[in-house]
């Protein structure tokens, strides 16, 4: 877990498009600066990790999101019987950027 959450193996971000077995995740609050404000401000920092051991890392609050909704729905990984694929989103609004992902088969 240390060496998952201390250097993840790829971004989330190049995984748009792409199929993912979600295993495992690790959540975290990190402190950023906001590009427009120059504050810092806490934002969730999501590492989803394979069922092959591959760490996938994003600052995102649409994964974060996500990922809640998942647990909401099919419970904790801890729970399930077999990993669940989701396949990695963007989705655009004006000049925001959100990633997030869905269920698939």
């Amino acid at each position: 877990l240390f060496n998952v959450t201390s250097n993840p193996s790829k971004r989330l971000r190049d995984m748009v498009g792409k199929t993912i077995t979600f295993r495992h995740v690790y959540a975290e609050e990190i402190e950023i600066k906001n590009d427009q404000t120059d504050e810092l401000q806490m934002a969730p920092r999501i590492i989803i990790v394979d069922d092959k051991g591959e760490s996938y890392v994003s600052v995102s609050k649409g994964v974060f999101s996500a990922v809640k909704r998942l647990f909401d729905i099919f419970g904790t990984p801890d729970q399930w019987t077999s990993s669940i694929k989701i396949e990695i989103r963007q989705i655009a609004k004006d000049k925001n950027v959100t990633l997030t992902f869905e269920v698939v088969q």
